[in-house]
């Protein structure tokens, strides 16, 4: 079962992706652009401000990405 917070990443995440945001955040689509294949690095989703709340998350995944 899906913690609380694991469901709060979920529907962020589902967020950011969906048509109705893409279609406004002319930045993040860049970013998918850029990449042949549309993927973005973990990285940046990090430095979105809503990640903020994960605290630690940013450290137990540079040690997986790095």
């Amino acid at each position: 079962p899906e913690t609380e917070k694991e469901s709060s990443l979920k529907q962020l995440l589902e967020f950011y992706f969906s048509d109705s945001n893409l279609c406004k955040d002319a930045f993040l689509r860049t970013q998918i652009e850029s990449n042949e294949e549309g993927w973005i690095p973990v990285g940046l989703l990090l430095t979105f401000n809503k990640y903020d709340m994960w605290n630690g998350l940013k450290d137990r995944v540079k040690k997986v990405t790095d």
